[in-house]
Protein backbone atom coordinates (compact mmCIF):
# COMPACT_ATOMS: atom_id res chain seq x y z
CA UNK A 1 0.00 0.00 0.00
CA UNK A 2 3.12 2.54 0.55
CA UNK A 3 3.87 2.39 -3.15
CA UNK A 4 0.44 3.02 -4.13
CA UNK A 5 -0.04 5.99 -1.72
CA UNK A 6 2.97 7.48 -2.69
CA UNK A 7 2.83 7.08 -6.56
CA UNK A 8 -1.65 8.41 -5.90
CA UNK A 9 -0.19 11.67 -4.30
CA UNK A 10 2.87 12.18 -7.24
CA UNK A 11 0.31 11.30 -9.78
CA UNK A 12 -2.21 14.07 -8.45
CA UNK A 13 1.19 16.42 -8.66
CA UNK A 14 1.58 16.26 -12.16
CA UNK A 15 -2.12 16.50 -13.05
CA UNK A 16 -2.10 19.71 -10.50
CA UNK A 17 1.07 20.89 -12.74
CA UNK A 18 -0.56 20.16 -16.28
CA UNK A 19 -3.77 21.44 -15.61
CA UNK A 20 -3.75 24.87 -13.93
CA UNK A 21 -4.78 26.87 -16.75
CA UNK A 22 -7.62 24.46 -17.59
CA UNK A 23 -8.88 23.82 -14.48
CA UNK A 24 -10.20 26.20 -11.29
CA UNK A 25 -7.33 26.01 -8.67
CA UNK A 26 -10.43 25.73 -6.05
CA UNK A 27 -10.93 21.63 -7.60
CA UNK A 28 -7.84 21.08 -8.55
CA UNK A 29 -7.17 22.08 -4.57
CA UNK A 30 -10.11 19.40 -3.57
CA UNK A 31 -8.75 16.99 -5.57
CA UNK A 32 -5.24 17.26 -3.98
CA UNK A 33 -7.04 17.15 -0.80
CA UNK A 34 -9.54 14.03 -1.38
CA UNK A 35 -6.35 11.87 -2.94
CA UNK A 36 -4.07 12.91 0.27
CA UNK A 37 -6.66 11.57 2.38
CA UNK A 38 -7.53 8.39 0.00
CA UNK A 39 -3.48 7.85 0.50
CA UNK A 40 -3.57 8.05 4.41
CA UNK A 41 -6.82 5.59 4.38
CA UNK A 42 -4.93 3.18 1.94
CA UNK A 43 -1.91 3.34 4.75
CA UNK A 44 -4.45 3.05 7.58
CA UNK A 45 -5.89 0.05 5.79
CA UNK A 46 -2.80 -1.63 4.89
CA UNK A 47 -1.78 -1.52 8.61
CA UNK A 48 -5.15 -2.70 9.90
CA UNK A 49 -5.41 -5.89 7.41
CA UNK A 50 -1.66 -6.88 7.62
CA UNK A 51 -0.79 -6.15 4.26
CA UNK A 52 2.76 -7.76 3.31
CA UNK A 53 5.50 -5.33 3.44
CA UNK A 54 7.20 -4.22 -0.11
CA UNK A 55 10.34 -5.35 -0.77
CA UNK A 56 13.56 -2.56 0.01
CA UNK A 57 14.35 -0.57 -2.87
CA UNK A 58 18.03 0.50 -2.79
CA UNK A 59 18.29 4.15 -4.78
CA UNK A 60 22.40 4.21 -5.35
CA UNK A 61 25.57 2.38 -3.94
CA UNK A 62 29.26 3.82 -3.42
CA UNK A 63 31.65 1.69 -2.71
CA UNK A 64 30.45 -0.43 -0.08
CA UNK A 65 27.67 1.68 1.81
CA UNK A 66 24.41 1.41 -0.05
CA UNK A 67 21.63 4.06 0.39
CA UNK A 68 18.46 1.77 1.05
CA UNK A 69 14.74 3.04 1.01
CA UNK A 70 12.46 0.69 3.22
CA UNK A 71 8.83 1.21 3.10
CA UNK A 72 8.61 -1.43 5.97
CA UNK A 73 6.78 0.35 8.83
CA UNK A 74 7.39 0.13 12.34
CA UNK A 75 4.75 1.28 15.02
CA UNK A 76 5.73 4.66 15.02
CA UNK A 77 6.23 5.53 11.14
CA UNK A 78 2.65 4.07 10.52
CA UNK A 79 1.46 6.51 13.14
CA UNK A 80 3.40 9.58 11.53
CA UNK A 81 2.52 8.42 8.02
CA UNK A 82 -1.30 8.02 8.33
CA UNK A 83 -0.99 11.51 10.75
CA UNK A 84 1.02 13.24 7.96
CA UNK A 85 -1.30 12.42 4.97
CA UNK A 86 -4.49 13.12 7.00
CA UNK A 87 -3.44 16.45 8.43
CA UNK A 88 -2.49 16.94 4.99
CA UNK A 89 -5.57 16.83 3.32
CA UNK A 90 -7.08 19.10 6.03
CA UNK A 91 -5.04 21.81 5.04
CA UNK A 92 -4.89 21.54 1.82
CA UNK A 93 -9.09 21.24 1.98
CA UNK A 94 -8.60 25.06 3.58
CA UNK A 95 -6.07 25.87 1.82
CA UNK A 96 -8.80 25.28 -1.25
CA UNK A 97 -11.59 26.88 0.31
CA UNK A 98 -9.67 29.89 1.07
CA UNK A 99 -8.97 30.70 -2.64
CA UNK A 100 -12.15 32.23 -4.83
CA UNK A 101 -13.79 30.07 -7.26
CA UNK A 102 -12.89 31.39 -10.62
CA UNK A 103 -9.35 31.86 -9.66
CA UNK A 104 -6.90 29.40 -12.05
CA UNK A 105 -3.08 29.35 -12.86
CA UNK A 106 -2.73 28.58 -8.84
CA UNK A 107 -2.24 24.98 -9.60
CA UNK A 108 1.40 24.80 -9.11
CA UNK A 109 0.92 25.66 -5.26
CA UNK A 110 -1.00 22.21 -4.90
CA UNK A 111 1.50 20.54 -7.13
CA UNK A 112 4.83 21.46 -4.78
CA UNK A 113 2.55 21.03 -1.73
CA UNK A 114 2.05 17.40 -2.64
CA UNK A 115 5.25 16.98 -3.81
CA UNK A 116 6.70 18.19 -0.09
CA UNK A 117 4.02 15.63 1.33
CA UNK A 118 5.50 12.87 -0.98
CA UNK A 119 9.02 13.88 0.49
CA UNK A 120 7.83 13.58 3.74
CA UNK A 121 6.26 10.63 3.61
CA UNK A 122 9.70 8.96 1.85
CA UNK A 123 11.20 11.08 4.93
CA UNK A 124 9.66 8.70 7.71
CA UNK A 125 10.11 5.51 6.23
CA UNK A 126 13.93 5.46 5.14
CA UNK A 127 16.93 5.30 6.67
CA UNK A 128 19.41 6.85 8.29
CA UNK A 129 21.63 8.01 4.98
CA UNK A 130 18.23 9.05 2.73
CA UNK A 131 16.95 10.93 5.63
CA UNK A 132 18.45 14.22 5.01
CA UNK A 133 17.54 13.64 0.81
CA UNK A 134 14.21 13.66 1.82
CA UNK A 135 14.81 16.43 3.76
CA UNK A 136 15.89 18.39 0.95
CA UNK A 137 12.94 17.67 -1.37
CA UNK A 138 10.65 18.72 1.42
CA UNK A 139 12.38 22.25 1.97
CA UNK A 140 12.94 22.91 -1.86
CA UNK A 141 9.02 21.71 -2.45
CA UNK A 142 7.89 23.80 0.61
CA UNK A 143 9.70 26.69 -0.36
CA UNK A 144 8.54 26.52 -4.02
CA UNK A 145 5.08 26.65 -2.37
CA UNK A 146 5.33 29.68 -0.61
CA UNK A 147 6.70 30.90 -4.12
CA UNK A 148 4.04 29.70 -6.08
CA UNK A 149 1.35 31.33 -3.50
CA UNK A 150 2.68 34.99 -4.53
CA UNK A 151 2.44 36.05 -1.35
CA UNK A 152 6.77 36.76 -0.69
CA UNK A 153 6.99 40.50 -0.38
CA UNK A 154 10.69 40.13 -2.10
CA UNK A 155 12.69 37.62 -4.32
CA UNK A 156 15.92 38.72 -3.95
CA UNK A 157 17.26 38.35 -0.20
CA UNK A 158 18.30 35.43 0.92
CA UNK A 159 15.36 32.52 1.92
CA UNK A 160 16.70 32.00 5.34
CA UNK A 161 14.32 29.10 5.96
CA UNK A 162 15.29 27.07 2.73
CA UNK A 163 19.17 27.79 3.38
CA UNK A 164 18.76 26.74 7.32
CA UNK A 165 17.00 23.55 6.09
CA UNK A 166 19.25 22.47 3.40
CA UNK A 167 21.95 23.33 6.22
CA UNK A 168 20.16 20.72 8.26
CA UNK A 169 20.15 18.21 5.85
CA UNK A 170 23.65 18.32 5.77
CA UNK A 171 24.34 18.29 9.19
CA UNK A 172 22.38 15.33 9.73
CA UNK A 173 23.97 13.59 6.89
CA UNK A 174 27.46 14.18 8.27
CA UNK A 175 25.68 12.92 11.62
CA UNK A 176 24.85 9.93 9.38
CA UNK A 177 27.81 9.01 7.85
CA UNK A 178 29.52 8.90 11.22
CA UNK A 179 27.12 6.41 12.18
CA UNK A 180 27.43 4.11 9.55
CA UNK A 181 29.61 0.70 11.22
CA UNK A 182 33.20 1.10 9.67
CA UNK A 183 35.95 -0.70 11.64
CA UNK A 184 38.23 1.74 10.12
CA UNK A 185 36.21 4.44 12.79
CA UNK A 186 36.17 4.20 16.46
CA UNK A 187 32.89 2.96 17.95
CA UNK A 188 33.21 6.20 20.15
CA UNK A 189 32.24 8.37 17.51
CA UNK A 190 28.16 6.73 18.34
CA UNK A 191 27.55 9.37 20.49
CA UNK A 192 28.76 12.24 18.78
CA UNK A 193 27.16 11.15 15.59
CA UNK A 194 23.67 10.91 17.85
CA UNK A 195 24.08 14.34 19.30
CA UNK A 196 24.71 15.73 15.40
CA UNK A 197 21.88 14.33 14.06
CA UNK A 198 19.36 15.68 16.99
CA UNK A 199 21.05 18.75 17.00
CA UNK A 200 20.18 18.61 12.73
CA UNK A 201 16.16 18.02 14.40
CA UNK A 202 15.83 20.74 16.16
CA UNK A 203 17.39 23.01 13.33
CA UNK A 204 14.62 21.54 10.88
CA UNK A 205 12.34 22.12 13.52
CA UNK A 206 13.13 25.78 13.72
CA UNK A 207 14.81 25.04 17.63
CA UNK A 208 16.94 27.62 19.31
CA UNK A 209 18.48 30.00 17.49
CA UNK A 210 16.99 29.43 13.86
CA UNK A 211 13.46 30.36 14.50
CA UNK A 212 13.16 33.91 12.95
CA UNK A 213 13.58 31.85 9.36
CA UNK A 214 9.35 31.61 9.91
CA UNK A 215 9.19 35.28 9.36
CA UNK A 216 9.59 34.53 5.89
CA UNK A 217 7.07 31.46 5.71
CA UNK A 218 4.24 33.07 7.59
CA UNK A 219 3.82 35.74 4.59
CA UNK A 220 2.61 32.38 2.96
CA UNK A 221 -1.68 31.67 3.89
CA UNK A 222 -2.53 30.04 6.96
CA UNK A 223 -3.36 26.44 5.73
CA UNK A 224 -0.28 26.24 3.69
CA UNK A 225 2.12 27.36 6.69
CA UNK A 226 0.47 24.61 8.91
CA UNK A 227 0.89 22.32 5.53
CA UNK A 228 4.46 22.71 6.27
CA UNK A 229 5.95 23.75 9.54
CA UNK A 230 2.68 22.56 11.77
CA UNK A 231 2.70 19.21 10.26
CA UNK A 232 5.22 18.16 7.68
CA UNK A 233 8.54 19.77 8.87
CA UNK A 234 7.60 18.38 13.24
CA UNK A 235 6.85 15.38 11.57
CA UNK A 236 10.26 14.57 10.02
CA UNK A 237 12.22 15.78 12.35
CA UNK A 238 10.49 13.71 15.52
CA UNK A 239 10.74 10.86 13.28
CA UNK A 240 14.26 11.10 12.18
CA UNK A 241 15.19 11.39 15.58
CA UNK A 242 13.12 8.02 16.54
CA UNK A 243 15.66 6.48 13.63
CA UNK A 244 18.32 8.19 14.80
CA UNK A 245 17.80 6.76 18.68
CA UNK A 246 16.65 3.57 17.38
CA UNK A 247 19.69 3.09 15.08
CA UNK A 248 22.78 4.41 17.22
CA UNK A 249 21.70 3.36 20.34
CA UNK A 250 20.33 5.06 23.45
CA UNK A 251 21.47 8.70 24.60
CA UNK A 252 24.44 8.83 26.54
CA UNK A 253 23.55 11.03 29.90
CA UNK A 254 26.16 14.04 28.91
CA UNK A 255 23.99 14.07 25.07
CA UNK A 256 20.90 13.47 26.39
CA UNK A 257 21.36 17.14 29.22
CA UNK A 258 22.56 18.35 26.08
CA UNK A 259 19.87 18.25 24.42
CA UNK A 260 17.24 18.38 26.94
CA UNK A 261 18.30 21.60 28.00
CA UNK A 262 18.95 23.19 23.93
CA UNK A 263 14.86 21.97 23.76
CA UNK A 264 14.38 23.42 27.16
CA UNK A 265 15.35 26.56 26.16
CA UNK A 266 13.40 26.34 22.98
CA UNK A 267 10.57 25.53 24.89
CA UNK A 268 10.52 28.70 27.28
CA UNK A 269 12.33 31.11 24.87
CA UNK A 270 8.96 30.21 21.83
CA UNK A 271 6.21 30.45 24.73
CA UNK A 272 7.58 33.46 25.22
CA UNK A 273 7.67 34.92 21.71
CA UNK A 274 4.62 34.10 21.49
CA UNK A 275 2.85 36.38 23.84
CA UNK A 276 4.14 39.30 22.04
CA UNK A 277 2.72 38.21 18.74
CA UNK A 278 -0.22 40.44 17.63
CA UNK A 279 0.08 38.26 13.93
CA UNK A 280 -2.09 34.63 14.72
CA UNK A 281 0.01 32.98 11.87
CA UNK A 282 4.00 33.94 13.37
CA UNK A 283 1.49 32.95 16.69
CA UNK A 284 1.05 29.82 15.28
CA UNK A 285 4.89 29.16 14.15
CA UNK A 286 6.31 30.05 17.75
CA UNK A 287 3.75 27.26 18.89
CA UNK A 288 4.95 24.89 16.41
CA UNK A 289 8.14 24.72 17.22
CA UNK A 290 7.74 25.31 20.82
CA UNK A 291 5.80 21.94 20.77
CA UNK A 292 8.35 19.93 18.65
CA UNK A 293 10.85 20.84 21.14
CA UNK A 294 8.70 19.64 24.01
CA UNK A 295 9.14 16.14 21.54
CA UNK A 296 12.94 16.17 21.19
CA UNK A 297 13.30 16.97 25.38
CA UNK A 298 10.85 13.97 25.65
CA UNK A 299 12.96 11.63 23.56
CA UNK A 300 16.29 12.86 25.48
CA UNK A 301 14.71 11.04 28.71
CA UNK A 302 15.53 7.32 28.38
CA UNK A 303 12.58 5.28 30.06
CA UNK A 304 9.70 3.57 28.53
CA UNK A 305 7.25 5.91 29.49
CA UNK A 306 9.47 8.62 27.99
CA UNK A 307 9.08 6.11 25.12
CA UNK A 308 5.51 6.14 24.90
CA UNK A 309 4.50 10.03 25.64
CA UNK A 310 6.46 11.36 22.36
CA UNK A 311 4.42 10.31 20.03
CA UNK A 312 1.69 10.93 21.54
CA UNK A 313 2.51 14.88 22.62
CA UNK A 314 3.43 14.98 18.74
CA UNK A 315 0.12 13.73 17.03
CA UNK A 316 -1.65 15.79 19.91
CA UNK A 317 0.27 18.93 19.07
CA UNK A 318 0.20 18.44 15.45
CA UNK A 319 -3.83 17.99 15.32
CA UNK A 320 -4.13 20.77 17.83
CA UNK A 321 -2.07 23.50 15.79
CA UNK A 322 -4.05 22.13 12.37
CA UNK A 323 -7.46 22.91 13.94
CA UNK A 324 -5.83 26.23 15.20
CA UNK A 325 -4.86 27.37 11.92
CA UNK A 326 -8.33 26.36 10.60
CA UNK A 327 -10.01 28.86 13.29
CA UNK A 328 -7.31 31.72 11.93
CA UNK A 329 -8.24 30.90 8.32
CA UNK A 330 -11.72 31.68 9.52
CA UNK A 331 -10.71 35.11 11.13
CA UNK A 332 -8.82 36.31 7.92
CA UNK A 333 -11.68 35.55 5.89
CA UNK A 334 -14.19 37.68 7.02
CA UNK A 335 -11.52 40.30 8.80
CA UNK A 336 -9.19 40.14 6.42
CA UNK A 337 -5.94 40.12 9.08
CA UNK A 338 -4.73 37.52 11.37
CA UNK A 339 -3.87 40.44 13.58
CA UNK A 340 -6.40 39.91 16.91
CA UNK A 341 -5.39 43.20 18.03
CA UNK A 342 -7.29 44.70 14.54
CA UNK A 343 -11.15 45.22 15.58
CA UNK A 344 -12.56 46.51 12.20
CA UNK A 345 -14.69 44.86 10.43
CA UNK A 346 -16.69 43.93 13.97
CA UNK A 347 -18.12 40.73 14.16
CA UNK A 348 -18.65 38.17 15.82
CA UNK A 349 -17.04 34.46 15.22
CA UNK A 350 -19.07 32.19 17.77
CA UNK A 351 -18.03 28.97 16.39
CA UNK A 352 -14.26 29.94 15.30
CA UNK A 353 -13.45 31.47 18.65
CA UNK A 354 -14.62 27.83 20.27
CA UNK A 355 -12.30 26.46 18.04
CA UNK A 356 -9.51 28.43 18.87
CA UNK A 357 -10.31 27.96 22.79
CA UNK A 358 -10.70 23.86 22.29
CA UNK A 359 -7.13 24.00 20.21
CA UNK A 360 -5.90 25.68 23.29
CA UNK A 361 -6.83 23.59 25.55
CA UNK A 362 -5.87 20.57 23.37
CA UNK A 363 -2.22 21.92 22.85
CA UNK A 364 -1.17 22.30 26.77
CA UNK A 365 -2.97 18.75 27.56
CA UNK A 366 -5.67 20.01 29.20
CA UNK A 367 -7.76 16.56 30.70
CA UNK A 368 -9.52 14.65 28.66
CA UNK A 369 -8.12 15.27 25.28
CA UNK A 370 -5.00 13.18 23.98
CA UNK A 371 -2.29 15.15 24.92
CA UNK A 372 -2.82 14.59 28.49
CA UNK A 373 -1.48 11.53 28.95
CA UNK A 374 1.56 12.61 27.00
CA UNK A 375 2.23 14.98 29.35
CA UNK A 376 1.16 12.62 32.47
CA UNK A 377 3.92 10.07 30.97
CA UNK A 378 6.24 12.55 30.64
CA UNK A 379 5.96 14.33 33.98
CA UNK A 380 6.24 10.88 35.44
CA UNK A 381 9.59 9.73 33.05
CA UNK A 382 10.98 13.27 34.33
CA UNK A 383 10.15 12.91 38.01
CA UNK A 384 11.86 9.47 37.61
CA UNK A 385 15.15 10.66 35.94
CA UNK A 386 15.16 14.53 35.34
CA UNK A 387 13.00 16.21 38.21
CA UNK A 388 14.62 19.43 36.82
CA UNK A 389 12.36 19.87 33.74
CA UNK A 390 9.39 20.04 35.57
CA UNK A 391 8.96 23.90 36.71
CA UNK A 392 10.07 25.26 32.82
CA UNK A 393 7.65 22.85 31.21
CA UNK A 394 4.76 23.52 33.78
CA UNK A 395 5.69 27.54 33.06
CA UNK A 396 5.46 27.11 29.76
CA UNK A 397 1.99 25.06 29.76
CA UNK A 398 0.29 28.16 31.59
CA UNK A 399 1.77 30.67 29.60
CA UNK A 400 0.99 28.90 26.66
CA UNK A 401 -2.62 28.74 28.05
CA UNK A 402 -2.86 32.24 28.61
CA UNK A 403 -1.16 33.09 24.81
CA UNK A 404 -4.01 30.83 23.84
CA UNK A 405 -6.76 33.28 25.75
CA UNK A 406 -5.56 36.48 24.36
CA UNK A 407 -7.17 36.49 20.96
CA UNK A 408 -10.76 35.06 22.29
CA UNK A 409 -11.57 39.26 22.38
CA UNK A 410 -11.17 39.20 19.22
CA UNK A 411 -13.05 35.95 18.52
CA UNK A 412 -16.30 36.64 20.16
CA UNK A 413 -16.36 40.51 19.98
CA UNK A 414 -20.00 41.64 20.29
CA UNK A 415 -19.73 45.11 19.72
CA UNK A 416 -21.40 46.29 15.81
CA UNK A 417 -20.35 49.79 14.50
CA UNK A 418 -23.11 51.81 15.29
CA UNK A 419 -22.78 53.68 11.70
CA UNK A 420 -24.20 50.17 9.96
CA UNK A 421 -27.67 49.46 8.97
CA UNK A 422 -29.50 46.82 11.33
CA UNK A 423 -29.94 44.92 8.03
CA UNK A 424 -26.23 44.63 7.14
CA UNK A 425 -25.50 43.66 10.77
CA UNK A 426 -27.66 41.02 11.30
CA UNK A 427 -26.55 39.74 7.53
CA UNK A 428 -22.65 39.86 8.17
CA UNK A 429 -23.20 37.86 11.88
CA UNK A 430 -25.22 35.07 10.22
CA UNK A 431 -22.52 34.59 7.30
CA UNK A 432 -19.73 34.71 10.03
CA UNK A 433 -21.52 32.36 12.59
CA UNK A 434 -22.74 29.86 9.81
CA UNK A 435 -21.06 26.20 10.08
CA UNK A 436 -18.70 26.46 7.17
CA UNK A 437 -16.38 23.13 6.61
CA UNK A 438 -13.65 24.47 8.07
CA UNK A 439 -15.14 24.38 11.43
CA UNK A 440 -16.63 21.35 10.87
CA UNK A 441 -13.28 19.83 10.13
CA UNK A 442 -11.72 21.45 12.84
CA UNK A 443 -14.65 19.90 15.03
CA UNK A 444 -13.62 16.88 13.79
CA UNK A 445 -10.16 16.67 14.66
CA UNK A 446 -10.80 18.26 18.30
CA UNK A 447 -13.13 15.39 17.99
CA UNK A 448 -10.73 12.98 17.25
CA UNK A 449 -8.33 14.27 20.45
CA UNK A 450 -11.11 13.97 22.55
CA UNK A 451 -12.01 10.26 21.58
CA UNK A 452 -8.71 9.04 21.99
CA UNK A 453 -8.04 11.00 25.41
CA UNK A 454 -11.55 9.01 26.77
CA UNK A 455 -10.57 5.76 24.97
CA UNK A 456 -6.60 5.21 24.88
CA UNK A 457 -7.39 2.08 24.43
CA UNK A 458 -7.66 2.95 20.87
CA UNK A 459 -4.31 3.90 19.84
CA UNK A 460 -3.09 1.45 22.24
CA UNK A 461 -3.67 -1.41 20.12
CA UNK A 462 -3.29 0.15 17.38
CA UNK A 463 0.13 1.64 17.45
CA UNK A 464 1.43 2.43 20.92
CA UNK A 465 1.78 -1.09 22.26
CA UNK A 466 4.00 -2.13 19.26
CA UNK A 467 6.60 0.47 20.37
CA UNK A 468 10.10 -0.67 20.69
CA UNK A 469 10.77 -0.07 24.46
CA UNK A 470 7.39 0.61 25.35
CA UNK A 471 6.09 -0.44 28.28
CA UNK A 472 4.23 -3.69 28.85
CA UNK A 473 0.52 -2.59 29.53
CA UNK A 474 -0.87 0.31 29.20
CA UNK A 475 0.36 2.87 32.12
CA UNK A 476 -3.14 4.41 33.22
CA UNK A 477 -4.55 3.57 36.29
CA UNK A 478 -8.04 4.17 37.64
CA UNK A 479 -7.14 6.52 39.72
CA UNK A 480 -5.47 8.86 36.76
CA UNK A 481 -8.58 7.96 34.56
CA UNK A 482 -11.55 9.32 37.17
CA UNK A 483 -8.73 12.25 37.30
CA UNK A 484 -8.68 13.24 33.68
CA UNK A 485 -12.37 12.33 33.39
CA UNK A 486 -13.75 14.69 36.11
CA UNK A 487 -11.54 16.99 34.73
CA UNK A 488 -13.32 17.40 31.53
CA UNK A 489 -16.85 17.15 33.17
CA UNK A 490 -15.53 20.24 35.19
CA UNK A 491 -14.45 21.89 32.12
CA UNK A 492 -17.76 21.39 30.06
CA UNK A 493 -19.83 22.15 32.78
CA UNK A 494 -17.51 25.39 32.91
CA UNK A 495 -17.96 26.56 29.34
CA UNK A 496 -21.93 25.58 29.17
CA UNK A 497 -21.88 27.83 32.41
CA UNK A 498 -19.93 30.88 30.86
CA UNK A 499 -22.10 31.19 27.86
CA UNK A 500 -24.76 31.61 29.63
CA UNK A 501 -23.96 34.42 31.87
CA UNK A 502 -24.91 37.52 30.90
CA UNK A 503 -22.38 40.65 31.64
CA UNK A 504 -23.58 43.23 33.82
CA UNK A 505 -21.53 46.02 31.62
CA UNK A 506 -22.60 47.52 29.19
CA UNK A 507 -20.43 49.34 26.58
CA UNK A 508 -21.28 52.80 25.35
CA UNK A 509 -21.25 52.06 21.34
CA UNK A 510 -20.52 55.13 19.42
CA UNK A 511 -19.21 55.49 16.26
CA UNK A 512 -16.37 57.99 17.38
CA UNK A 513 -14.79 55.18 20.25
CA UNK A 514 -13.36 51.94 18.60
CA UNK A 515 -13.53 48.85 20.64
CA UNK A 516 -10.01 47.53 21.48
CA UNK A 517 -8.60 44.10 21.80
CA UNK A 518 -5.59 44.42 24.58
CA UNK A 519 -2.50 42.09 23.77
CA UNK A 520 -0.33 40.55 26.99
CA UNK A 521 2.23 42.80 25.79
CA UNK A 522 3.67 43.80 28.84
CA UNK A 523 3.93 40.34 30.12
CA UNK A 524 6.10 39.37 26.77
CA UNK A 525 8.31 42.50 27.16
CA UNK A 526 9.11 42.33 30.63
CA UNK A 527 10.12 38.46 29.15
CA UNK A 528 12.11 39.87 26.22
CA UNK A 529 15.73 38.82 27.34
CA UNK A 530 14.21 35.38 26.98
CA UNK A 531 13.37 35.62 23.65
CA UNK A 532 16.37 36.85 21.99
CA UNK A 533 18.27 33.67 22.32
CA UNK A 534 16.08 31.80 20.14
CA UNK A 535 16.51 34.27 17.09
CA UNK A 536 19.20 34.40 14.75
CA UNK A 537 19.22 37.98 13.88
CA UNK A 538 20.13 38.47 17.35
CA UNK A 539 22.90 36.25 17.46
CA UNK A 540 24.09 37.60 13.86
CA UNK A 541 23.88 41.39 15.22
CA UNK A 542 26.27 39.85 17.76
CA UNK A 543 28.70 38.15 16.09
CA UNK A 544 28.67 41.32 13.57
CA UNK A 545 29.09 43.91 16.46
CA UNK A 546 32.14 41.77 17.52
CA UNK A 547 33.81 41.71 13.77
CA UNK A 548 33.50 45.36 13.91
CA UNK A 549 35.27 45.71 17.17
CA UNK A 550 37.95 43.11 15.78
CA UNK A 551 38.49 45.08 12.64
CA UNK A 552 38.67 48.64 14.62
CA UNK A 553 41.32 46.92 16.83
CA UNK A 554 43.23 45.80 13.68
CA UNK A 555 43.26 48.88 11.78
CA UNK A 556 44.34 51.06 14.72
CA UNK A 557 47.36 48.45 15.17
CA UNK A 558 48.46 48.60 11.74
CA UNK A 559 47.73 52.69 10.91
CA UNK A 560 51.09 52.34 13.29
CA UNK A 561 53.28 50.56 10.94
CA UNK A 562 51.15 51.10 7.81
CA UNK A 563 53.08 54.24 6.49
CA UNK A 564 56.54 53.53 7.28
CA UNK A 565 55.77 50.26 5.61
CA UNK A 566 54.77 51.76 2.21
CA UNK A 567 57.78 53.89 2.41
CA UNK A 568 60.44 51.20 3.20
CA UNK A 569 58.65 49.81 0.06
CA UNK A 570 58.85 52.51 -2.25
CA UNK A 571 62.73 52.97 -1.44
CA UNK A 572 63.14 49.40 -1.97
CA UNK A 573 61.66 49.57 -5.27
CA UNK A 574 63.60 52.28 -6.61
CA UNK A 575 66.93 50.60 -5.17
CA UNK A 576 65.74 47.64 -7.29
CA UNK A 577 64.98 49.60 -10.03
CA UNK A 578 68.85 51.79 -9.71
CA UNK A 579 70.55 48.68 -9.04
CA UNK A 580 68.64 47.42 -12.40
CA UNK A 581 69.39 50.56 -14.41
CA UNK A 582 73.04 50.34 -13.56
CA UNK A 583 73.85 46.96 -14.68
Amino acid sequence: MFYTALILILLTAAASFSLSRFISTRILGFIAAGMSGLAALLLLGGSILDVPTPPPMIWAIFDETSITFIPAFDSVQRMLSVLLLSGGSVTLLALALSIAPSVRTFGNLFAWSLIALAAALVGISSSLTLIPFAWASAALAGYSAVRSSRTLRSGTILPWNLALSLLASLVFLVGAQLALPNPAIDQALGPAALMIMLLACLMLAEGAPVHSTLDEIVQAPTALDGLLHSLAFPILAVSAAFSAIKQVGPLPPFVSVGVALLGLLSILTYTIGALREHGLRTFLGWQASAQASLVIVTLAIDTPLATLAAPVLLSNAVLALIAGALAITKLERFTGSDDYTQTRPQTNLVAAGVIWMLAGFAAIGFPPFWGFWGRWWLFEAAYDQRVWLLPPILAANVLTLFAYLAPLGRFWMLIQPATATADSRTRFTLQARLIDPLVVVASLLLLLLLVLGLAPQLAWSWALSALPGAPASLPISGAAYALASAAGVFLLLLLLLLSQRKSARQPFQSAKVEPVVLAPDTLSVSQQALVQPGRPSSVLRWFWSILIVVSRGARLAFALFEQRFYLAGILLGLMLLILSMAQ
